[in-house]
């Protein structure tokens, strides 16, 4: 097993191996298909690139599963919000690793519609909404915990101490003959930056049907500004 440098602590080294797994995807992102023919020594045996690259990708299951079982063995297990946060962070590898592969012109080049995102906004949306749910959270908590609301919402610029009660969410949902939740939801997104248009049809979607277009528009008009 290769050595390296000690770290102070656990996390140090786990910040290590990320930031040299970025490195390498970034890359190695920019092989062509010619580049994966190229022929290649594994384990004294001739093969090439690609082969490589496959056994690359799928050397992580052998340690989860490793990892996974040093786990279990003390007695540990995974509860709802790590498991949450594990399939976040497998997401946010796939997407990273597409990000990576991009050239500085292609990380600022939008999309061929009008309104598309380039990836540098997508970057940015994606800042301001972790960081956004993050501080929602830590107050959610803090509140059921007898302590006061701190930090900024979603879109950094309002604290959560302003955001509509339940009751005022709930009144609107009894207008409108909707489930509480949902509306709560359709704020939520519209402060993480969703669009009306998206929110009408994941209301008329959550609602099956009971909402005409016209009345779900005018429910989601009827939301708090972000």
């Amino acid at each position: 097993m290769a050595s390296t440098a000690p770290a102070n602590t656990a996390f140090e080294t786990i910040q290590l191996l990320a930031r040299q797994r970025e490195d390498i995807v970034r890359e190695l992102a920019q092989l062509s298909e010619t580049d994966c023919r190229a022929p290649a020594q594994w384990a004294g045996i001739q093969r090439n690139v690609n082969f490589l690259l496959r056994a690359f990708s799928l050397h992580e299951l052998d340690h989860l599963q490793h990892l996974q079982k040093l786990v279990a063995a003390r007695g540990r297990s995974f509860n709802e919000p790590q498991l949450l946060l594990a399939k976040a962070q497998a997401l946010r590898g796939e997407l990273l690793s597409l990000l990576l592969s991009l050239s500085d012109e292609e990380f600022d080049t939008g999309g061929p519609g009008a309104d598309d995102w380039s990836p540098r906004q997508i970057v940015e949306h994606l800042l301001e909404v972790d960081a956004g749910y993050a501080n929602n959270i830590r107050n959610a908590v803090a509140v059921s915990a007898g302590a006061s609301l701190t930090g900024p919402g979603f879109c950094g610029t309002r604290c959560v101490s302003e955001t509509p009660s339940p009751i005022d969410l709930s009144r609107l949902a009894d207008r409108y003959s909707v489930t509480p939740s949902v509306v709560e939801d359709l704020y939520a997104r519209r402060r993480a930056g969703a669009r009306d248009a998206e929110l009408v049809n994941l209301l008329q979607q959550a609602d099956r049907g009971g909402l005409d277009a016209e009345r779900a528009h005018a429910l989601v008009a009827e939301l708090p500004e972000r």
